[in-house]
């Protein structure tokens, strides 16, 4: 039962962004997702010490997905790719310990690389510190 209760948490929306016909003649959805997911699932592509795997983490997925049949459009909804495809994007967000980390990562043929980083001070309240690399 806890199985279940955590898969249902995964998902706390769906927006079809965009709806494009690609040169296949395939019909394209844009989708972007939020919802919170173990750390561990997220791993892929950073490598990065502020990261702890076993804190869950916020994640905003923008993603495309394509069929060749009209009657696969209601199918498209996954929420999350099972495996993304090149130009995918994902912001993950971590808070602990008075921080708030987040990567931009964009898919490619080698894999998530992360693009951005950032860190965000949330728990003294008397000043904020950011870096980005």
């Amino acid at each position: 039962m806890k199985n279940i209760s955590v898969a249902m948490a995964l998902v706390s929306a769906v927006v079809f962004s965009q709806t494009t016909l690609a040169s296949d003649n395939r019909l394209c959805l844009t989708n972007d997702t939020e919802f919170v997911a173990s750390g561990y699932s997220v791993q892929d592509g950073i490598d990065d010490p502020n990261f702890d795997p076993s804190i869950e983490v916020q994640v905003t997925y923008s993603g495309k997905v394509c069929t060749s049949s009209q009657k696969e459009v209601s199918t498209l909804s996954v929420p999350v790719p099972n495996t993304p495809i090149e130009g995918d994007k994902r912001t993950i967000v971590q808070t602990r310990g008075g921080w708030v980390y987040t990567w931009e990562q964009l898919y490619t043929s080698s894999g998530w690389q992360t693009i951005l980083f950032s860190q965000r001070e949330i728990g003294s309240g008397n000043g904020k510190h950011e870096a980005q690399r």
